[in-house]
């Protein structure tokens, strides 16, 4: 699974079209289903390695039964001749979780050749039957140019559909177009508005952005506490970025306590998935004198 930067962590995953038991778990259960449905798919059979503890145990969490959950990906992944030929039937038949897997099945080449054109096809389908994430998906491939020609137009009007009808993602998506003025211009307080509807959500992408905002004061009176309160809900979830600002905040006491000991830890963190700006930041504490001054003991 391939993501391009730290603003499209999330986006990688919006082609699913499961129906999640805890929205604001969305992104954890559909990289969860990814991954587990590559390993089946590498695999050819249903194994109990599968999944490790720590899945089994989130899945417990959100009430999903482990049994169930490998059924669905088998389901899909255990592919025919004839299981093919039904599920596109009923496709056909205006089943939406039918063409939504179809939909992801042709965007991923599972169990089928590669098909961008053929996924926009089953995407638009099941958008069209009200399903979010395919709606999502749509304003992905749009945004991407992904079987159809880049248009952003386009993408923010299926990003709107799904987010009107609370999908985390699109709401992400949307607010990261207004904020950079994909589409049209930039927007601030509407940015604000959708980061804030996915954030609360637990998405990861949108609470870097809604920290981004309150740091700069963009959209939002400036405030430097609540920055640094969204920074460390997505830095402890894993965002390469905002671990490099809340180890910023740190070390200027802005929003946060003076802390040099935390701002180690943060960037390190980032600095450890490959963000060169912490590693400068890491080496620049490293050249900072001792509080008593060079030569004390």
């Amino acid at each position: 699974m391939v993501v391009s930067g730290i603003q499209d962590l999330t986006r990688l995953v919006r082609m699913t079209f499961m129906s999640i038991p805890s929205p604001s778990r969305e992104e954890k259960l559909t990289h969860l289903f990814h991954v587990t449905a590559e390993k089946y798919w590498d695999r050819k059979k249903r194994s109990p390695d599968l999944i490790d503890a720590e899945d089994t145990a989130f899945l417990a969490s959100i009430d999903y039964p482990v049994e169930e959950f490998l059924d669905f990906v088998e389901n899909i992944f255990g592919l025919s001749e004839d299981h093919m030929k039904w599920k596109v039937k009923r496709g056909e038949m205006k089943d939406m979780n039918a063409q939504s897997s179809l939909a992801y099945m042709y965007f991923n080449g599972f169990g089928v050749e590669r098909d961008y054109a053929k996924a926009l096809y089953w995407h638009k389908m099941a958008a069209q039957e009200g399903a979010a994430s395919s709606q999502c998906a749509l304003g992905y491939m749009y945004a991407n140019g992904l079987g159809v020609p880049q248009d952003y137009t386009e993408a923010i009007s299926w990003y709107k559909k799904a987010a009107e009808l609370g999908n985390a993602s699109a709401q992400d998506s949307l607010g990261y177009f207004l904020a950079n003025g994909l589409g049209g211009d930039k927007n601030y307080a509407q940015a604000f508005s959708w980061y804030a509807k996915a954030a609360e959500q637990g998405n990861v992408s949108a609470q870097t952005g809604l920290a981004y905002l309150y740091l700069n004061g963009l959209g939002v009176n400036q405030d430097d506490a609540k920055a640094a309160d969204w920074f460390e809900k997505s830095a402890e979830q894993g965002s390469v970025f905002s671990q490099l600002w809340l180890g910023r905040l740190y070390l200027s006491g802005k929003g946060v306590p003076l802390d040099k000991a935390k701002a180690t830890h943060w960037l390190s963190k980032s600095a450890a998935q490959g963000n060169a700006e912490a590693r400068e930041e890491l080496a620049k504490l490293d050249q900072t004198p001792s509080p008593g001054g060079a030569g004390t003991p």
